[in-house]
């Protein structure tokens, strides 16, 4: 197969466009045009490389392949961690929200207390039982009722 690599005018975004034709032997390219591009002139390199040997383009035809494996790899690594970071989001949204539940709970306990119920009142009252009442009363020091 014989490639010849043919640089045309640019496309709208400024970068050159490039046609591939299977005509010729040799891999034409005017390097001078990408002198101060070294990425450029690594993939000019590479491209007259496998135009001149079969061995170098089966080379490079695995080369993509395992460089396309490593890449969906990485794709599916960078959506888990994304995934995994929203949901730690969420977490953390969510404890938030307990740790506030629990203060009404521990003030409406207090309040009731405070109001002369008794533990068990206030257990039947909030829908809870009576020891966590108890234990909420101890930890806010008003075991003297309890």
């Amino acid at each position: 197969m014989f490639i010849s690599l043919v640089t045309g005018a640019a496309h709208s975004d400024g970068l050159p466009f490039f046609c591939f034709t299977f005509c010729t032997m040799i891999l034409d390219i005017d390097e001078s045009a990408y002198a101060n591009d070294d990425e450029m002139l690594r993939i000019i390199h590479r491209l007259q490389a496998a135009a001149a040997d079969a061995k170098m383009r089966h080379d490079m035809n695995v080369e993509d392949e395992y460089f396309s494996v490593i890449e969906k790899r990485d794709t599916t690594i960078m959506l888990k961690d994304k995934e995994i970071a929203e949901k730690s989001v969420k977490l953390e949204e969510q404890k938030i929200q307990l740790e506030q539940k629990d203060i009404q709970i521990h003030t409406s306990v207090q309040m009731l207390h405070k109001a002369g119920m008794s533990p068990e009142n206030i257990a039947s009252s909030l829908g809870m039982g009576i020891e966590k009442v108890k234990r909420i009363l101890a930890s806010q020091g008003c075991s003297d009722r309890v």
